[in-house]
Formats: structure tokens, sequence, C-alpha cells
């Protein structure tokens, strides 16, 4: 009941503007062990469909108007446990999720030494 009309979930339910990335990758996360379910499916079919939308165009994602390594790392968790790999089309932008990804690790290795 949860789940907003752009297929994502945030915070503040329907009163947002749009989904947020953390927040729905979070709820893929906790239904992806139901996600055989045909109840449950749909819901994940249309999360995944609205993380796709989400997606920046170099390849990370942005939690409430920010882009941060967090929310990248969160979708990467959802979509391992969902058994979704690097290479699936709805995920391949700019230089991709995992290279946005290595970009943010390599960003704060610069600020620790």
């Amino acid at each position: 009941d949860a789940q907003r009309k752009d297929g994502g979930w945030d915070l503040r339910g329907e009163s947002a503007a749009a989904a947020d990335a953390d927040v729905t990758a979070i709820c893929l996360q906790a239904l992806a062990a139901y996600a055989g379910d045909p109840e449950v499916r749909p819901a994940v079919n249309k999360g995944l469909d609205c993380l796709s939308a989400l997606q920046q165009s170099d390849g990370g994602f942005k939690s409430y108007g920010t882009a941060n390594c967090e929310s990248s790392a969160m979708v990467l968790l959802a979509m391992c446990q969902l058994g979704i790999g690097l290479d699936d089309a709805r995920f391949v932008k700019g230089e991709g999720l995992e290279k946005r990804a290595d970009d943010f690790a390599s960003e704060v290795a610069s600020m620790v030494k």
C-alpha cells in the first residue's frame, strides 16, 4: 500500500515530488526474498522501473536531490539481492553504476590521504 504511483517508495509517500532512490532500493531489498511470489513480483518490477527512471545520466543516483555513494550502494545491494547483473539494460547509463560507485570510492580515498 505504501508503493507510490511511480513505482517507487518515499518516506513522504505521494506528497513527495518523486520516489527516493534510497528508500526504493531498501524496499526492494526487503521484498527480494519474496520476489518469486506472483503477488509480490509486480511491485518489484514497478520498483525496478522506477529506479531505472531515477538513475542519473552518469550512472549514479541521487537521494533528496544530492548525488551520493550511499544511494548507488543501496541500488547495487538491491540488484544483487534480486539477481540482477550490472549489464541489465535498465541500469546501463553513462559509464554505468559500477563505474560511478568506483568514482565515489576514489573521491573518498583522496579525501583521507
